[in-house]
């Protein structure tokens, strides 16, 4: 009796888990298509250090409040509003945010990619390193990554 019961128990659970066919898929942000995706996966090695408050990102008690310098900057060139996308995860007993701006408003950098890492304090969320690195409009390879000065 309780082995039939723990299976019609699993079977409802099983049931609750499954997205409907008529729910849609999550669409994924245009520089994703783009073949960007997983670009919080990116080894250290891929970036430049540089100090966080170049970026104006200072402690807060909430990490999105930390990260505001990095929002959106205005139109490309083309008038088409650049892309934003943040990825934030855990690691450690801190955090880990990667930004991405893509279509950028600049004749040489296409895309910029910056990394902060947080450490958590009584008073709030406080950036301890930063990374950047990005994509150059006139390189050789306009989707790689680099850290070198865009021609």
């Amino acid at each position: 009796m309780r082995a039939s019961l723990f299976i019609c128990v699993l079977a409802v659970l099983a049931g609750c888990q499954r997205r409907p066919d008529d729910q849609p898929a999550r669409k994924e942000s245009p520089q994703t298509i783009a073949g960007d995706l997983g670009y919080w996966e990116a080894p250290a090695s891929e970036f430049e250090a540089v100090e966080p408050t170049v970026f104006g990102v200072v402690g807060s008690p909430a990490v999105w409040d930390a990260l505001a310098p990095l929002g959106r900057r205005g139109l490309a060139a083309d008038e088409t509003p650049e892309t934003l996308d943040a990825h934030i995860r855990v690691e450690g007993e801190g955090l880990v945010a990667d930004v991405l701006h893509a279509n950028l408003a600049d004749d040489a950098i296409s895309a910029e990619h910056v990394r902060i890492e947080f450490r958590r304090e009584p008073e709030g969320w406080f950036p301890t390193n930063a990374y950047r690195r990005h994509k150059c409009r006139r390189a050789r390879e306009p989707a790689a990554w680099s850290t070198a000065l865009c021609p």
